[in-house]
């Protein structure tokens, strides 16, 4: 069981409620925040998670650092498939491919396609593809069958 506690620490708990291990503000996000991390599960199970900058993932020891293209804040991610990610960043929604090493993006969804220029805090992709994102406007659908929010 992951928690995720108030100025960005993480606990693992195992299913008795036992800490298995903990990890500091200084190790998750660099320094004390005034967020929870939102983490969000792969397939397999790892759970991930936006550090501002890059993605961070859990290989089973540590959470690895999983570089993104330079840009402006990652505030969000979540899963589409085992290799298919969305990620949000002010005014932008990016498609990733992840193969296991890197992410190489496939996709940038900005204005022209309908999307408003504000700050999301979470994305979920639903089961019919459609992604939605909670921004400080309300929520936003984004469809890529259609290419618009």
């Amino acid at each position: 069981i992951w928690l995720s506690i108030y100025g960005g620490a993480l606990v693992l708990l195992a299913p008795d409620g036992r800490v298995l291990q903990r990890f500091s503000a200084e190790h998750t996000l660099g320094g004390e925040a005034e967020a929870y991390i939102d983490l969000r599960f792969a397939p397999d199970g790892a759970p991930w998670y936006s550090d501002g900058r890059d993605l961070r993932r859990w290989d089973g020891r540590g959470f690895r650092s999983v570089p993104l293209p330079e840009g402006g804040y990652v505030y969000a991610l979540d899963f589409a498939s085992r290799e298919t990610l969305w990620v949000t960043r002010f005014g932008t929604l990016e498609r990733y491919r992840f193969d296991g090493r890197g992410l190489q993006l496939l996709e940038r969804i900005a204005g022209e396609e309908g999307l408003p220029v504000v700050e999301t805090r979470s994305v979920r992709v639903g089961p019919g593809g459609q992604v939605w994102l909670n921004s400080v406007r309300g929520l936003i659908q984004y469809d890529p069958q259609a290419r618009r929010a």
